[in-house]
């Protein structure tokens, strides 16, 4: 029982001391050594067993001296000794002691704590990590650097290191050492393609270790950064294609941080201001532009800082003689700012306000009626501009004869209503040529009266204003593409501060952090998932941005051809026939037959596609989903769709103004990009048609589309 306990506790001992430990038999053969002679000498001595100690360790510099006395005779007290550990002399001091019992010599080499701490951080360290010689042979290896190789300790150990690296590797690594031999610390980074594991990128140190004044080998580290290189290679792509995009937008665009430094700007800002944005990024706007100091433009600018508003304002820039459009949005980082040209838009409105007051002044039509309102005379201006002469006017009154379908009614009665009341008055009429052209009249009329204040004719002096009018037309048409323009650059904008700015900051920072993380640990593994989704996002975001600006761009050469509605709605319907059987809908059409609408097929079927999908993915779990569909021909030339369901619904009042816009959710827990709507209205409008919704919550959601009949 006691030989047990004793044998159990020297097996303890010896896995757990320190020292190197050997025990050897009367004979002087080797018994035993424990692993700290393994970690310290760097060899495992297994298959030396049973063999001469003193041949054994000699070859590792322990000579005969080195034991105090001899094997055959007690030495308790330490005696001063060396031993070579991978080329390098250290200090030990050896104990002998004799087992009486057990006829076993105990030898006990005690080194300095420093060379065992520094084997246990040589053989953790995460990195891979080895000792080299001036020859490249490998004197010693960690175990992170075995694990790469896939290699045992005794199949590397004594070996050049360009073995286990390909062949165009080896001339680089060899070059790197010889400087590092020379006595200089060496870092570099480099791609090598490994047969069994493929392209790696490695970051290497290689670290001399001198000894009175003499290099005798060469520490070398060695990192795989594969991982961290493809995620700062995969965010550089993504910064590229939002370069791309910041490029390709026709407005000048510009961002500045908290000091009012430029931060980005784009081609168009160079072209339109005559700058060159290399040398004016990291400078601030005040001191690019000093003379705009206190000016229109600063006081928008500082006002859409503080108070953190969207700001929207016209401003003449004197330098350039410039009217821009400029529009500022604030955000964490600073603002970013959109602007364009407008200066000839400014100046045509000025020429046409010149050219009113010429037309109002130019007496180039007049009509004369009596009291009545009965036509008496008209000029040659009158017959110029409308083809009717005098005798086809005379005892007539002008608006029976000038009024036809598209004249105001509401114009009419108020003209009525001015010349009963015998005031002077102006106004504007669409009426007909006698060729049955449209054209636009500005008329003032002045009442004549007699002497006795008897009303006794009526002249009015008339202008031809259609061509002003078109261009009035032509504006408000201009003004609600900007207005179409302006709400899309507001989503867009969201997207940059937000959506994309966000996730490409969080990409960088992890990418930095991975940098500094043991890529063995835990967190080095969340941190990288943590960076794929951040990256996932952020091309998800881009093919958002790619798909918009796609419609965007395409409004003009969308092809429009007649289209049949219950053709195009069968389609979307067997696209989504699993979800809809799935989840046990109903659906119920009523599309007049043979009903043609003037669209594009492709963008008709994604809006009955996200209408079913929407249907589906909101329904309610009250109740069985019940879809409806209807098509009939209406009014002036135009289809009316209906799509209604039963489905959750929507409270309108809460979500006024947001319904159709890009990114908006209103579903919590139901998953969505808060895309749909908005792609249903942008392809509805693209195709010259417009959309109206009603829902109500818990009960139900109903579209109306309006299209052009095919």
């Amino acid at each position: 029982m006691e030989e047990n306990r004793n044998s159990s506790g020297l097996a303890y001992v010896m896995a757990r001391s320190l020292d190197m430990v050997f025990t050897v038999d009367k004979a002087g053969n080797l018994v035993r050594v424990n692993e700290s002679v393994r970690l310290t000498l760097g060899h495992s001595f297994e298959e030396w067993v049973g063999k001469p100690a003193a041949d054994i360790l000699h070859v590792y510099g322990v000579a005969p001296s080195s034991f105090p006395g001899s094997l055959r005779e007690k030495a308790p007290h330490p005696v001063p000794g060396h031993v070579q550990v991978r080329g390098k002399a250290v200090q030990v001091s050896w104990s002998t002691i004799r087992d009486e019992e057990g006829g076993l010599f105990f030898c006990i080499g005690h080194t300095d704590s420093r060379e065992q701490r520094f084997r246990s951080l040589f053989d953790n360290n995460p990195d891979m990590a080895l000792f080299q010689d001036e020859t490249g042979i490998i004197l010693d290896a960690n175990r992170s650097f075995l694990s790469f190789t896939r290699k045992e300790r005794e199949q590397v150990l004594n070996k050049p290191l360009t073995d286990f690296l390909p062949a165009s590797a080896a001339a680089l690594f060899t070059e790197k050492l010889a400087k590092a031999f020379s006595g200089q610390q060496v870092d570099f980074e480099t791609e090598v393609d490994f047969s069994n594991q493929g392209l790696r990128v490695l970051s290497v140190v290689k670290v001399p270790l001198r000894a009175g004044g003499e290099v005798l080998g060469v520490h070398t580290l060695i990192r795989d950064i594969t991982a961290q290189r493809q995620a700062q290679r995969t965010v550089r792509q993504q910064a590229e294609k939002l370069n791309t995009i910041f490029e390709s937008i026709t407005d000048a665009f510009f961002m500045l941080d908290k000091d009012w430094k430029f931060t980005y700007i784009n081609r168009e800002f160079d072209r339109l201001l005559h700058t060159n944005r290399g040398e004016i990024t990291g400078k601030s706007i005040w001191e690019v532009f000093p003379e705009e100091v206190d000016g229109l433009f600063h006081r928008h600018y500082y006002h859409a800082a503080q108070s953190g508003e969207a700001v929207h304002f016209e401003a003449y820039f004197a330098p350039l003689d410039l009217w821009l459009q400029v529009k500022v949005f604030p955000s964490e980082e600073g603002l970013m700012v959109y602007f364009d040209d407008i200066t000839e838009r400014v100046k045509a409105i000025s020429e046409l306000e010149k050219l009113s007051v010429v037309a109002r002044r130019t007496t180039n039509s007049v009509i004369i009626t009596d009291a009545q309102g009965l036509t008496e005379w008209v000029n040659e201006g009158f017959t110029r501009i409308t083809g009717y002469t005098l005798p086809e006017m005379l005892g007539r009154k002008p608006g029976e004869i000038l009024q036809g379908p598209e004249t105001d009614p509401d114009t009419v009665r108020r003209v009525s209503r001015a010349l009963k009341a015998q005031e002077p008055f102006s106004d504007e009429i669409l009426n007909y040529r006698k060729s049955g052209e449209k054209f636009w009249f500005y008329k003032e009329v002045t009442p004549i009266f007699s002497e006795s204040g008897e009303l006794t004719r009526f002249i009015a002096i008339l202008s031809d204003i259609t061509a002003r009018k078109e261009e009035e037309a032509q504006r408000l048409a201009m003004a609600r593409e900007l207005y179409r323009q302006n709400t899309d650059m507001q989503q867009f904008t969201y997207i940059v501060s937000h959506n994309l700015r966000a996730p490409v900051a969080n990409a960088l920072g992890l990418s930095e952090a991975l940098l500094n993380q043991d890529r063995n640990s835990e967190q080095y593994s969340l941190s990288l998932g943590y960076l794929r989704h951040t990256i996932q996002r952020l091309d998800q975001v881009l093919r958002d941005v790619s798909e918009v600006l796609s419609i965007r761009s395409n409004d003009n050469l969308l092809e429009m051809k007649p289209t049949t509605v219950a053709e195009v709605w069968g389609q979307a319907q067997d696209d989504l026939s699993v979800p809809l059987r799935q989840c046990g809908a109903r659906v119920e059409d009523h599309i007049e037959e043979g009903l043609l609408v003037q669209a594009n097929q492709a963008y008709l079927h994604s809006v009955f596609h996200n209408l079913l999908s929407n249907a589906i993915k909101y329904r309610s779990s009250e109740r069985p989903l019940l879809i409806k569909v209807e098509g009939a021909s209406y009014a002036e030339g135009e289809a009316i769709l209906r799509f209604s369901d039963n489905g959750s619904g929507l409270d309108l009042m809460k979500v006024r103004g947001k319904l159709f816009g890009l990114y908006q959710r209103f579903h919590r827990g139901t998953e969505g990009k808060g895309i749909g709507l908005f792609l249903i209205k942008t392809h509805i409008e693209a195709m010259g048609g417009r959309i109206e919704v009603s829902s109500e919550e818990n009960v139900g959601t109903s579209f109306t589309i309006y299209l052009k009949k095919g």
